[in-house]
């Protein structure tokens, strides 16, 4: 067997190519199957409760600009390193956001288990490697603090304030291939209600259908088409008004503050 840095990048190259070529056929006969079994006249799913929940409400104390901007720091610091001053800075400065933004607590137990996986992970992973224990416990450390940050974002600013955000994002690039056309998408996109009904619809079609892969296409072709045929992009074209206040700026310049405690043991 070939050895050495050529032959895993060679094997790696090879393994990708491979799979994509599996994966390019199951969803070119997927979408053939779909085409010649699409329904000549789509039903539109009932309405769910959540569906009327079209204005945008802000969610939490700060601006979702402050909020991403902040969350931003916080990673690329996380990333900047692994040093034991740096992640407790970083640890404090979330558990003072999370105490003073009212954030939504709803995405609190699937970032607190995708958080603890990571961090088993990375913690395994390192003690296999022989990189010790102190090693193994500042990356596992990181990696939890990384799905904190992003569950922090995620419940800090809204979905509606993150989608305004992102869309205001691409209305600066607007130079940039694409970005006006992305941003416009963006206003007729529902926001998590809806989607959570969507998903509710999807399981409500998935449950009583024999599970191989040909009536579970069918079933989930069928959940499009009913889907697509009740949407209507847009609501009242009203836009949230984000005003960036004093606290804001607090919050943007605490999660700058780490960074002075990994500079410190290089200067």
């Amino acid at each position: 067997m070939p050895q050495g840095e050529r032959a895993a990048l060679a094997l790696a190259v090879a393994g990708n190519l491979a799979w994509a070529a599996i994966y390019s056929s199951i969803q070119v006969i997927v979408y053939r199957r779909a085409l010649r079994g699409w329904p000549a006249r789509s039903t539109a799913r009932a309405p769910h409760p959540s569906d009327g929940e079209d204005a945008w409400r802000p969610s939490g104390r700060f601006d979702p600009r402050a909020v991403a901007v902040a969350a931003a720091l916080a990673t690329a610091l996380l990333l900047s390193g692994t040093a034991w001053p740096l992640l407790v800075g970083v640890g404090a400065w979330l558990a003072l956001a999370w105490a003073f933004s009212r954030a939504d607590s709803g995405a609190v137990a699937l970032g607190a288990g995708l958080g603890a996986m990571l961090a088993v992970s990375a913690l395994t992973g390192s003690l296999l490697a022989g990189l010790g224990l102190d090693q193994a416990l500042r990356r596992a450390v990181r990696a939890a603090l990384l799905v904190a940050v992003a569950t922090w974002l995620r419940a800090a600013a809204g979905p509606e304030g993150l989608r305004e955000v992102f869309r205001r994002t691409l209305r600066h690039l607007r130079r940039v291939p694409a970005a006006a056309e992305a941003s416009s998408t963006l206003d007729g996109l529902d926001h998590g209600p809806r989607l959570v009904a969507a998903g509710r619809a999807l399981a409500e079609a998935l449950a009583p259908v024999q599970k191989r892969p040909a009536p579970i296409a069918d079933a989930v072709t069928a959940w499009v088409a009913g889907e697509a045929a009740g949407f209507h992009a847009g609501t009242d074209g009203s836009r949230p008004r984000l005003r960036l206040r004093p606290p804001d700026r607090v919050l943007v310049a605490l999660a700058i503050l780490p960074a002075i405690l990994l500079i410190s043991p290089l200067t």
